[in-house]
């Protein structure tokens, strides 16, 4: 599911502090 794929780099990249991944 794309939308999950979406919530779990948004959430990694949140815990790193890295945004390397946006809309």
């Amino acid at each position: 599911n794309l939308l999950q794929f979406e919530n779990m780099i948004r959430n990694v990249a949140g815990r790193s502090g890295i945004w390397w991944y946006s809309d």
